[in-house]
C-alpha cells in the first residue's frame, strides 16, 4: 500500500507499507512471483542499489503489476485509468542497481516524474546487466524538470562494454506532458533491445528515444528496433531534434512501420552522427514508416561523422518542411533507397484532419502497391497488424486493403 513505514505482512488484507521491503519480499519469494500495488500514490526514496535484484527466466518472470490491472493492447494506458502511480521525491524513480537484474516486468504503473529534483539524470536506470526487463502498459508523464540537466524518462546506460545490457523492451506504454529541457523519453545506450506498440505524444523535449555509443566505437549500439509507434505533437529544445535520433557508432539497427505526425519543429527519423565521439554508423534500416508534417521526414548524415550502408525502403515522408526536397535529406553516399515515397506527390491519406492516415482509394497505385524487395520480416504486417499483400505490399505504415480502408 501507498506509504514509507515497514509494517504489514505482504497480504491484501495486510500490505506492506514500505516498497522497499516488499520488494526484497518479492525477491526473496523468487522467480515467477508478483508484487501488487493497492491503489493509490506512491512516493519511494530509495538506496535502489542495496537490492540484491535476482534474475527469473524467459518462463518464470519477476512481476510488478496494479493489485486491478486489465491490459490495453492498443498503445498505453489511456488518460484515467491508471490506478497506481509511482511519484518519487527527490532522485531516480527505480534503480536496477548494480547486481544485474533479469526477466523482470513493470506492467500498468504510471510513473510521475513531476517531483524530480533538479539535477536529476534520469528516472529510470538500467545499468549493469540489466538484461530482458519489460515496462508494459505504464505511462510515463509530467517531467517538469527544466534546469538544463538530461533528464530521461528511462536511461539504458550501458558504461561498460555492449554485451553487458541487452534486450530490454517498452511495449504498450505512452509516453507525454514532458516539458523538461535538454531531455529525452528513452536514452539508449545498450543492443537488441526493442521499443513497439508505444505512443509518444506532446512532449517538448530533444528526441523521443535517441540511440548513442558515447563510450566510444567499442561500444557499438547496435540490432535494436524501433516498431509501430506513433510520435505527435512534439515541440522541440535544444540541438538534437528527431523523434528517433542516433549518434555515432550505432550499427544495423531497424525502424518500422511507425506512424510520425504533426511535429513541425522536429525531425521525425534522423540518423545524425557527429557527436564528438569516434565511429561511423552503418547498415540501418528505415522502412514503412508513415511521416507527415514534420520539420523534415529522413535526414541521413546531418553532422560530421557519416553513416554508410543505410536502407530506406517504402516510406512514405509528405508534406514535411517547406519543400519536398525536405521528405528526405541525404547526406551520405551508399545509402539504398527502395521505392520510397518523399517526391511530393500526395499520398493521399484518408482524413488527415482526423490523424487517419490510412490510404484511400485515390492514393497513387504506385503508393498502394509497390512490389520492390518483398520477403524480409520488415514487408509482413502493417501499423495495425493486417498482412501485406505478399506481391503488392503498400508503401508506409499502412497497407491499402479496398475492402477495408
Amino acid at each position: 500500500a501507498p506509504g514509507t513505514g515497514s509494517s504489514g505482512s505482504g497480504t491484501s488484507g495486510s500490505p506492506y507499507t514500505g516498497i522497499h521491503d516488499a520488494i526484497h519480499a518479492l525477491i526473496a519469494a523468487g522467480p515467477g512471483s508478483e508484487l501488487l500495488l493497492k491503489t493509490g500514490v506512491y512516493t519511494p526514496s530509495m538506496a535502489w542499489n542495496t537490492i540484491t535484484w535476482g534474475s527469473g527466466s524467459p518462463g518464470s518472470l519477476y512481476t510488478i503489476r496494479p493489485e486491478t490491472f486489465t491490459a490495453d493492447t492498443t498503445r498505453g494506458i489511456p488518460e484515467g485509468t491508471t490506478s497506481v502511480i509511482w511519484r518519487t521525491t527527490g532522485g531516480a524513480a527505480f534503480n536496477f542497481g548494480v547486481s544485474g537484474a533479469g526477466y523482470w516486468t513493470i506492467r500498468g504503473i504510471e510513473f510521475d516524474a513531476a517531483n524530480l529534483t533538479v539535477g536529476t539524470i534520469d528516472y529510470i536506470t538500467h545499468n549493469y546487466g540489466n538484461n530482458n526487463i519489460e515496462f508494459r502498459n505504464c505511462k510515463f508523464s509530467n517531467r517538469a524538470q527544466t534546469s538544463g540537466a538530461l533528464v530521461v524518462h528511462i536511461n539504458y546506460a550501458n558504461t561498460g562494454a555492449q554485451t553487458i545490457l541487452r534486450n530490454n523492451s517498452v511495449r504498450y506504454c505512452w509516453f507525454t506532458n514532458a516539458a523538461a529541457q535538454a531531455s529525452h523519453d528513452i536514452y539508449c545506450r545498450s543492443s537488441g533491445n526493442v521499443f513497439e506498440h508505444n505512443l509518444f505524444a506532446s512532449n517538448t523535449q530533444r528526441s523521443a528515444i535517441q540511440f548513442f555509443a558515447s563510450n566510444g566505437s567499442g561500444y557499438n549500439v547496435q540490432q535494436n528496433t524501433v516498431r509501430f509507434n506513433e510520435f505527435a505533437d512534439y515541440g522541440n529544445v535544444g540541438s538534437n531534434n528527431g523523434n528517433v535520433l542516433f549518434g555515432e557508432n550505432c550499427s544495423r539497427n531497424y525502424v518500422y512501420c511507425n506512424l510520425f505526425h504533426d511535429s513541425p519543429t522536429r525531425y521525425a527519423i534522423d540518423f545524425h552522427g557527429g557527436s564528438g565521439v569516434s565511429g561511423d554508423s552503418s547498415d540501418n534500416l528505415a522502412a514503412y514508416n508513415t511521416i507527415y508534417n514534420c520539420l523534415r521526414g529522413i535526414i541521413v548524415g546531418s553532422a560530421t561523422t557519416g553513416f554508410t550502408g543505410t536502407i530506406l525502403k517504402k516510406n512514405i515522408a509528405y508534406s514535411n518542411g517547406s519543400t519536398a526536397a525536405h521528405n528526405l535529406v541525404d547526406n551520405c553516399s551508399g545509402t539504398v533507397k527502395l521505392g520510397n515515397s518523399v517526391d511530393g506527390t500526395n499520398p493521399q491519406f484518408t482524413a488527415v484532419g482526423d490523424d487517419n492516415y490510412t490510404l484511400s482509394a485515390g492514393t497513387p497505385a504506385g503508393i498502394r502497391a509497390d512490389s520492390v524487395l518483398v520477403g524480409s520480416p520488415f514487408d509482413d504486417v502493417d501499423y495495425t497488424g493486417a498482412t501485406r499483400d505478399a506481391t503488392e505490399p503498400s508503401m508506409g505504415a499502412y497497407e491499402y486493403d479496398a475492402a477495408s480502408t
